[in-house]
C-alpha cells in the first residue's frame, strides 16, 4: 500500500511539473502574441497618422490651388494686362448695352401718356 501511495505521489509530482512547464510555455506564447499584436497595432496607428497627415496636406494644397484659381479668375487687372483689346471691347459692349437699356426707359417714360383721372359716374338714386 505504501508503494501505491508513493507511485501516486510521483505521478502527481510529474503532472504538476508537466502542467507548470505547459503553463510557462503557454505564458511565453501569449506574451509573444500580445507583443506582436501590440507592435502591429502601433504600426497601424503610425500608418494611419501618416496617411491622415498626407491627406490633410493634399487637401490644403488642393484648396489653396482652388482659391488661387478663383482669385485669378476674378482678377480684372490681370485680365486687362493679358487681353487689353478683349477687355476694351467688352467694356464698350457693356456700355452700349447699358446705354440702350437706359435710353429705352427714358423713351418709354416720355411716350407714356399721363394717366388721366377717371370721371366719376353720378350715383343712381
Amino acid at each position: 500500500m505504501d508503494n501505491e501511495l508513493e507511485v501516486i505521489r510521483n505521478q502527481m509530482e510529474q503532472t504538476r511539473s508537466s502542467l507548470a512547464d505547459k503553463l510557462e510555455a503557454l505564458e511565453t506564447q501569449v506574451r509573444g502574441t500580445v507583443e506582436g499584436a501590440t507592435s502591429a497595432v502601433t504600426n497601424t496607428v503610425e500608418n494611419v497618422q501618416e496617411t491622415v497627415e498626407n491627406v490633410k496636406e493634399g487637401v490644403q494644397e488642393a484648396v489653396g490651388s482652388v482659391v488661387d484659381s478663383v482669385k485669378d479668375t476674378f482678377n480684372v487687372r490681370k485680365h486687362v494686362e493679358r487681353h487689353p483689346w478683349a477687355m476694351f471691347g467688352g467694356a464698350v459692349m457693356l456700355g452700349a448695352f447699358a446705354g440702350i437699356l437706359v435710353g429705352n426707359r427714358a423713351r418709354r417714360r416720355r411716350a407714356a401718356p399721363a394717366a388721366e383721372p377717371a370721371a366719376e359716374a353720378p350715383a343712381a338714386s
